[in-house]
């Protein structure tokens, strides 16, 4: 009962330090998401496309699929 106890112990320390370690968010990325977004708000299809990946796929609930080239069209 007593090893049940210290191994418990040790997986909650060890899993705390994992999760304290994780790398900060970077800039860059933050930046690029939200200029992503802005040009979808505003209609502006070749800021968004620039943002987009070339594979960019979004499927509706109903199995519509729209890709990158639709979605710039709209």
């Amino acid at each position: 009962m007593r090893v049940l106890i210290q191994l418990s112990i040790a997986i909650v320390l060890v899993s705390t330090v994992a999760f304290a370690q994780s790398p900060a968010p970077d800039p860059g990325l933050k930046n690029a998401v939200e200029a992503r977004e802005a040009a979808l708000a505003a209609g502006d299809a070749e800021t968004w496309g620039r943002f987009t990946t070339d594979d960019f796929l979004r499927i509706e609930a109903d199995g519509v699929i729209t890709t990158k080239a639709d979605r710039m069209a709209q």
